[in-house]
């Protein structure tokens, strides 16, 4: 009997020596694999954060480039209206000056008038490629009457017919400087 019960204490000691290296082991390694989660996860944070540094860049680059090719869109814009609208009247006007004989008083005083009539046309053609270019002020009466503006300048070159709807969700938009963006691409 005593054999058994020295036999069972080595049996219970057994267990409890297993019971303890099991036991430390799994002390030992679940802060391994914590440490190297933790490891693994910093690691892929990094790797996030550098990659939404690089699309930012990416999205400034392009942000950048669209701003320029818009820019120089409306140089191109300004100076064709110029050459062919305001160029045109102005040259138009001073040949009509040119042309004026004073000894017929009538034929000068309708050359004189239609000089004025085309010094005043002039002058529209330049308040509008002014507000054209002042996207703010148009912006402010609306983004869809600002490219209906603009539209309506582009008409008048003879070159396009241009059939513009505008949706509702110009007019719930009202953030300025969307509308500005917008309305610089579309000129």
């Amino acid at each position: 009997m005593l054999g058994i019960f020295i036999y069972m204490q080595e049996m219970a000691i057994a267990d409890i020596s297993g019971l303890i290296i099991i036991t430390t082991a799994i002390f030992l390694i679940a802060p391994t694999f914590i440490v190297v989660y933790i490891f693994v996860y910093n690691q892929r944070k990094k790797r996030h954060i550098l990659e939404k540094q690089q699309m930012q860049l990416s999205f400034e680059s392009e942000i950048a480039k669209t701003q320029l090719e818009v820019q120089e869109q409306t140089m191109q814009t300004i100076g064709a209206d110029l050459h062919d609208n305001i160029g045109q009247l102005l040259s138009l006007t001073s040949q009509t000056l040119k042309s004026i004989e004073l000894d017929n008083q009538a034929k000068a005083r309708q050359k004189i008038d239609t000089s004025i009539d085309l010094t005043v046309r002039s002058i529209k053609e330049m308040r509008l490629l002014g507000h054209l270019l002042q996207g703010d002020q148009l912006v402010a009466i609306g983004l869809a009457e600002a490219i209906r503006q603009l539209i309506s300048w582009m008409e008048r070159s003879g070159r396009f017919e241009i059939v513009y709807t505008a949706g509702d969700e110009f007019a719930a938009n009202g953030n300025a400087d969307k509308d500005l963006i917008i309305f610089r691409i579309t000129q």
